[in-house]
């Protein structure tokens, strides 16, 4: 079935979505997914990869809403304008959207009902990279804001599904920055900030850094987005930790492949694919709070980066899997935080 676009209305302009209808109509859908899309460019160089997963989803029973946040895609809004608090509330918004229209099919008869009992109300939050931190961030305020718009509702646990999650993101900011140091560089550095940052003759040894445009107010364009202090400010706090008790995680890693390897390494040490020590760390923080997460590494090339369009077709199956195990244990009388292999 093909997918629906909606315009979903917040207080800051409509947001551009896609609705991918679960293929076991006229059944309840397994879960519904909402996707929080990553950071600046990484975002249409994963269009293609996203977009096959949502079909797979679907396919398998899954009710999945694609979003674009304000300043991006579809969505109204400019870029420059857009914050880190601004994209919470359309996660936010969105989620609260598929809540109201779960409830309205729940309400509404039907025959030959195959939901699980407790499946109307599950709600995953599917991130990519700099998604996962905003998803993380939306599981932190949720209950917040269900005490504040929906009270006396059942606050369960967090729901996520992590696609190479980005851990800190200072480190994601820091990152991004040196782009514009590195543009600057190649082009002489005749400029030294955004393009709301004044331009003058200034020598480029003296020419304010991006850190220094931000600290003063001013907003830095960097390969084509203009980043505003609020956005760099939330993005540089943003974290996984301190997620509900008894969530529960999905993670894929992807790891580079024989393929992509380095000239030089051998097809058998490239396919010894292993987390991460960011990962690691992270899984075991996770953990210690009371967090049940399933991981896995999956052989495939960063596809958020990569110049050309890349299809990691594993990962599609295997995620598909992984949610259906995920959601099957989550719905059964007992589970216990525990990462599985």
């Amino acid at each position: 079935m093909p997918a629906t676009p909606i315009f979903l209305p917040t207080a800051r302009g409509q947001r551009f979505c896609l609705l991918h209808h679960p293929g076991n109509l006229p059944a309840d859908p397994v879960a519904s997914i909402l996707y929080v899309h990553p950071f600046a460019e990484e975002l249409n160089r994963s269009r293609r990869m996203v977009a096959l997963q949502c079909r797979a989803l679907a396919e398998a029973g899954f009710e999945v809403l694609q979003l674009d946040l304000e300043g991006c895609g579809d969505s109204a809004g400019l870029f420059a304008d857009a914050t880190w608090e601004g994209w919470v509330a359309d996660v936010l918004a969105a989620r609260d959207w598929l809540v109201a229209r779960r409830h309205q099919q729940a309400n509404t008869p039907k025959a030959d009902l195959q939901a699980e009992p407790g499946a109307t109300g599950d709600i995953w939050l599917w991130g990519l990279r700099a998604g996962c931190l905003l998803a993380a961030e939306v599981a932190r305020q949720l209950p917040r804001h269900l005490a504040n718009t929906a009270p006396g509702s059942t606050i369960q646990p967090a729901k996520l599904l992590f696609w190479q999650p980005v851990s800190q993101g200072a480190v994601h900011l820091a990152q991004f920055l040196r782009l514009k140091v590195a543009t600057d560089l190649v082009r002489g550095g005749s400029t030294g900030g955004g393009v709301t940052a004044p331009l003058d003759d200034r020598p480029s040894n003296t020419a304010p850094k991006p850190r220094q445009l931000l600290a003063a107010g001013q907003h830095v364009e960097i390969g084509g987005y203009e980043v505003s202090p609020a956005l760099a400010t939330g993005l540089e706090a943003a974290h996984l930790d301190g997620l509900p008790e008894g969530s529960r995680v999905v993670c894929l890693e992807f790891a580079q492949t024989a393929a992509d390897a380095p000239s030089g390494e051998s097809a058998a040490a490239s396919a010894k694919a292993t987390q991460t020590p960011a990962l690691v760390s992270q899984i075991d923080r996770w953990q210690r709070q009371g967090v049940a997460v399933q991981s896995q590494t999956v052989p495939g090339a960063p596809f958020w980066q990569t110049q050309e369009i890349e299809v990691v077709k594993p990962a599609i199956q295997l995620t598909v899997q992984a949610l259906l195990a995920a959601q099957k244990e989550a719905n059964s009388p007992a589970t216990s935080p525990a990462q599985k292999p």
